[in-house]
């Protein structure tokens, strides 16, 4: 269980399933262990392929259900159960068959396996979990921009103008011809555009022959 939610033993298979070929590559980069018989139970670094891989399961798994429990709790799903998102599976599939049976445009695979499905409702309901924490938590109001402002008065303020010089050398006989361009640059602020104009080039006066 995890939160008193209970997990069963196809869903957990089901987790174990995604987490083994991260945990084949992670002994043979490590320890240069190779995939054979009895794999999983040969002790290596003081643990067994077997072992790791209950281990990231478990990890896994109670992190994908508390951010389900999350979900459950902001009224976005009422069950959170793996036979639930099994039958949830088959009616999305059924649902989208039946819209292409009827010449409807049906975007992506006709048919999710498990794993597409999985993916697609998790980003569906992490997006609706962040409206819904925006609008409840923390709403944009025009009092609270003014007073994020008022704090934060340094995080709008523009930035001062600096020079920068780029020497461009040109091939030559005379390793000492090079041109030179200087201008000023500044970051503009996204609030208030900069005064800064560029500079232009030092004329320069031309040099007297010394007799």
């Amino acid at each position: 269980m995890v939160n008193d939610q209970e997990v069963s033993r196809e869903e957990f298979q089901w987790f174990m399933e995604q987490e083994r070929a991260g945990v084949v590559a992670q002994f043979k980069v490590q320890h240069n262990l190779e995939y054979g018989p009895d794999y999983w139970s040969q002790v290596v670094g003081g643990s067994t392929p077997k072992a790791v891989l209950q281990k990231q399961t478990i990890e896994r798994l109670t992190a994908e259900k508390v951010e389900q429990i999350l979900f459950q709790q902001l009224g976005l799903v009422q069950d959170i159960r793996y036979a639930a998102f099994l039958e949830q599976l088959e009616t999305f599939n059924r649902e989208r068959a039946q819209a292409a049976k009827l010449g409807k445009v049906v975007y992506g695979p006709l048919r999710f396996t498990q794993l597409q499905f999985y993916g697609h409702r998790k980003a569906t309901l992490r997006a609706q979990a962040v409206e819904k924490l925006a609008q409840t938590q923390w709403r944009a109001t025009e009092e609270n921009l003014k007073q994020f402002y008022d704090d934060n008065r340094a995080l709008f303020r523009a930035p001062a103008s600096s020079t920068l010089e780029v020497v461009t050398v040109q091939p030559s006989q005379n390793p000492a011809a090079a041109s030179r361009d200087r201008w000023s640059t500044s970051v503009e602020s996204p609030l208030w555009p900069s005064t800064t104009r560029p500079m232009r080039p030092p004329v320069r006066s031309p040099s007297r022959a010394v007799r």
